[in-house]
């Protein structure tokens, strides 16, 4: 994860080698490539191994990349698990006290 900031007219080129990468612009206007994608939008990139951005105005963007890790996913609140079995327990644990009890 990187926060990247763009003055105006500026471009900024990135080699990248992970097979995701997400990009959330936060503030201004961003050019992804040859897409437009303004404040409030994610991109979500296909493969490749070089990212252009550019901006004629200015803007502030996140830069997430990862591998995918194929293994299930449960969540609920700030809580995330493999197994809903896992977070019913986590969810117990935090319920009775046990969750933080300083032990581990």
């Amino acid at each position: 994860m990187a926060h990247v900031r763009l003055g105006p007219v500026s471009e900024l080129a990135l080699r990248v080698d992970a097979p995701t990468l997400l990009v959330y612009v936060f503030a201004g206007e961003l050019e992804v490539g040859e897409t437009r994608v303004p404040a409030g939008q994610l991109a979500r990139l296909g493969n490749g191994n070089r990212l252009m951005l550019s901006s004629a105005e200015g803007a502030d963007a996140l830069l997430l990349a990862g591998t995918p890790h194929g293994e299930p996913i449960a969540h609920y609140g700030p809580f995330v698990m493999n197994h809903q079995h896992e977070l019913d327990q986590a969810l117990r644990d935090y319920r009775d006290g046990s969750f933080a009890d300083g032990t581990a």
